[in-house]
């Protein structure tokens, strides 16, 4: 038995670039590792809550969501690694101190700041994140602080707010982040100790899989981690091109179906040898 991860955008999907739903010959493979016998996960940045049916209803195995933080595994949570309490309040101090949106992002649910226009345009018209029962707009922030919070993503339309988010990230023991490459204005902030290459050793451990046989799909810089933890790493040809250097095998592009040609050249192939 093999488990193979999948990162989204860029990988099964490209939502900006007209390819917003996986295509059918991608959808086909994937059923077909699951009837060869193996294990298929969904791996990314995003909280499971902001995982639209497209692919809850395509039967993955798993989710390793918010970056390795929270990982389901047949519906139920298997590592739940929230961030500190103490460090989510000082968080949503900092940022409601300079007028900036953001969300606490839990399993499933997402709690948005009370006047987040700016994170709701974001979110739900440019990058299509369903809007959805997992969306809270009332709650109580020591509580929720209190449960877990696996992520927290802000974001502003004044470029000022920048220096706000590298102070978080480089002033905050225990957090790390990234900031959009293009225009630095939004933020996704959490926990150093987790990566999607920590989630995946902690799926494998649970299911008793040696590294050698897991796979990882993907085409980001968040996807380093997973490309350094997985048996095989497969860089889809889309790319960017710092994560080339990590892989085993450069694949199609998305645009080309790339994921459907790995796995069937590369781990359904090698099944019946």
């Amino acid at each position: 038995m093999k488990a193979v991860f999948f990162d989204i955008d860029g990988t099964l999907i490209a939502m900006n670039k007209g390819i917003p739903d996986i295509n059918p010959p991608v959808i086909e493979t994937l059923k077909n590792l699951q009837r060869a016998g193996h294990k298929i996960f969904i791996a990314t940045g995003r909280p499971f809550g902001f995982l639209d049916a497209k692919f809850t209803n395509l039967n993955f195995d798993g989710y390793v969501t918010c970056n390795g933080a929270a990982v389901l595994f047949e519906g139920k949570l298997i590592v739940s690694r929230p961030i500190d309490p103490k460090i989510v309040l000082e968080s949503v101090k900092k940022l409601q101190s300079h007028n900036i949106d953001f969300v606490l992002e839990s399993c499933p649910e997402i709690y948005f700041s009370k006047s987040a226009s700016i994170m709701e345009d974001f979110l739900f018209n440019r990058v299509g994140i369903p809007q959805n029962q997992n969306v809270i707009r009332k709650f109580d922030l020591e509580r929720i602080a209190r449960d877990r919070v696996y992520k927290i993503e802000a974001i502003s339309n004044n470029p000022e707010d920048e220096k706000i988010y590298i102070d978080m990230i480089e002033n905050t023991p225990g957090m790390t982040g990234v900031l959009d490459p293009f225009h630095h204005r939004n933020l996704e902030f959490y926990s150093a100790a987790v990566t999607k290459g920590s989630g995946i050793l902690a799926v494998l451990k649970h299911l008793g899989i040696e590294v050698s046989e897991s796979y990882a799909f993907g085409d980001g810089l968040n996807d380093l981690e997973m490309m350094q933890t997985a048996g095989h790493a497969f860089v889809m040809g889309n790319a960017v091109d710092e994560l080339k250097p990590f892989a085993e095998k450069i694949l199609p592009s998305v645009f080309d179906d790339g994921v459907a040609f790995g796995i069937n050249e590369y781990i359904l192939k090698e099944d019946s040898k």
